[in-house]
């Protein structure tokens, strides 16, 4: 927790799966190691281990409140790449030259 309040993301994030490999099942590696994603900006990886954290702990309202909040940062990312417009991949419909087309 003090490379977190340091924020020190990678050493947080090296400590925490250090943690894991003694412990699989220790909750607090899994939450310290997603604050440490969520810091870094990798939103999906994090997502999983607060996911992880919310099924052992389903009344804890931190667990929960940084569950929904990371999931908030995903669904935005998500949506943002689904409706981003590629240039490579425009629509048929704006490729036409309608001025070039012959009439009947």
């Amino acid at each position: 927790i003090a490379y977190l309040r340091r924020e020190w993301y990678g050493f947080a994030l090296i400590d925490a799966k250090k943690a894991l490999e003694y412990d699989p099942k220790y909750i607090k590696a899994y939450y310290r190691r997603a604050s440490a994603y969520m810091a870094l900006g990798k939103f999906t990886t994090a997502l999983s281990d607060y996911e992880y954290v919310k099924k052992a702990l389903p009344y804890n309202n931190e667990a929960i409140t940084k569950y929904e909040e990371c999931k908030k940062v995903v669904t935005r990312i998500r949506f943002e790449r689904a409706i981003a417009v590629d240039e490579s991949r425009q629509s048929a419909v704006t490729q036409i030259d309608v001025n070039s087309m012959s009439t009947f």
